[in-house]
């Protein structure tokens, strides 16, 4: 097994996911890591003695070979039982799918009552990043044709705007807990000291099925 795999994140974000991750999802739970990517994700997991852990990807082929892999179109359908997962990983991955709400609505069937799912995304209210360079451009950053890591899927086509959502599910899920990210003016490499929606560079939120 390599000791690296890339993390497909902005600034090496994992780090500071997993340390939100562990405080509300333990380590004897049912976990469905949703579009695993490069699997590097899922190797921090296991790192950190998280076992029960499930993946599905239907673009990438798995640079390793992984237990309880499932390569299929998870924006259609995910091939599990309904409420078998006791939390559910969602990373850097809305913002590429076309229908968010029928993703949302399948991670919600297959997730038990009370169960966690986490998501982060690009954070669209930031200053710079979502009100300045759409002022001035009409786009998002990272919201434009040119985007994307690789030709076999989607590049960020879809922003997610989390009070829509939320109010769109009220009835099926609460928010616990939103984090954002630590962010850097660019060129420079600065820190933004201000924790809020407006200066960082990625939202993740902490949800709970009711």
């Amino acid at each position: 097994m390599p000791k690296f795999l890339q993390e497909y994140s902005y600034w090496n974000m994992h780090p500071f996911l997993f340390s939100l991750f562990q405080k509300y999802i333990s380590k004897d739970k049912k976990i469905l890591d949703v579009w695993s990517w490069s699997g590097a994700w899922w190797k921090r997991l296991l790192d950190n003695e998280y076992q029960d852990i499930y993946l599905i990807d239907g673009f990438l082929d798995p640079d390793i070979p992984f237990d309880n892999f499932i390569k299929s179109d998870f924006t259609k359908n995910l091939p599990y039982e309904d409420s078998f997962f006791d939390a559910i990983s969602c990373l850097e991955v809305i913002e590429h799918v076309e229908n968010r709400y029928l993703l949302i609505n399948e991670m919600l069937r297959a997730l038990k009552k009370d169960g966690i799912i986490m998501i982060s995304t690009p954070n669209i209210d930031t200053i710079i990043v979502g009100k300045i360079f759409f002022f001035l451009t009409g786009n998002l950053i990272g919201f434009t044709k040119k985007d994307g890591i690789f030709d076999t899927f989607p590049a960020h086509i879809n922003p997610f705007y989390f009070p829509s959502v939320l109010a769109y599910y009220q009835d099926k899920i609460e928010l616990v807990w939103i984090y954002y990210s630590v962010w850097k003016v660019p060129f420079f490499g600065w820190n933004i000291p201000f924790h809020n929606r407006y200066f960082w560079n990625t939202s993740i939120y902490i949800l709970r099925k009711k």
